[in-house]
């Protein structure tokens, strides 16, 4: 076998253990949990969607690579769960992404332009990248939504720790802060039916 092929057979691998990576919340309509390729892959569009449809001075290449990527050192070190109640395994998640992208730098060398977009990516140096970011942490809330909140009634999170921990990561991108002042608005006005366990 050639070193290339067998280069795309373990890049394909590690895009097949991606996709193995369950998240915190449900598939819409399922009984199984969204996992991280289908995160990636809605983020991607909604990214490119958003931008289009508002027509925002954004690169869309950019918008495409940083969202596809974003996510990809959870391969190793896994999803971690905004709400965990492990504050320990919570406070680890910089060092366990850090040693996944090494990793990941490590076995893809000769794929330098993830490591170089990824890195550009966590820098949010770039207006694209902090609006990747930003739509990131809406993406749930878009998600849990359109499924009635089933996930966040399974969890018991309550409005308060949803605004707690995510309006700060909005003012990261005014284009997406928008629809995150949206949504909130809607969110209180249904807090009964979304929410019926915050009492």
């Amino acid at each position: 076998m050639t070193e290339p092929l067998q280069n795309l057979l373990n890049f394909s691998k590690m895009l097949h253990d991606f996709r193995l990576v369950e998240r915190m919340y449900y598939a819409n309509g399922t009984e199984r949990r969204e996992n991280d390729t289908e995160h990636s892959f809605n983020l991607a569009l909604l990214a490119w969607y958003i931008a289009d449809s508002q027509k925002l001075d954004l690169n869309k290449d950019l918008l495409l690579r940083y969202a596809l990527i974003h996510d990809i050192p959870e391969v190793h070190a896994g999803d971690t769960y905004i709400y965990t109640k492990d504050a320990e395994y919570l406070a680890s998640k910089n060092d366990r992404e850090a040693s996944a992208r090494e990793k990941l730098y490590s076995d893809f060398s000769e794929f330098p332009d993830f490591q170089a977009f990824l890195e550009q990516y966590l820098k949010q140096e770039d207006a694209e990248s902090r609006f990747v970011y930003t739509l990131d942490k809406l993406l749930p809330i878009i998600d849990i939504f359109l499924d009635k909140g089933r996930s966040w009634q399974e969890h018991k999170v309550s409005l308060q720790m949803l605004i707690d921990a995510k309006t700060p990561k909005m003012k990261v991108s005014a284009d997406i802060e928008k629809y995150y002042n949206e949504f909130l608005i809607i969110l209180k006005e249904n807090k009964e039916e979304i929410f019926p366990h915050d009492k």
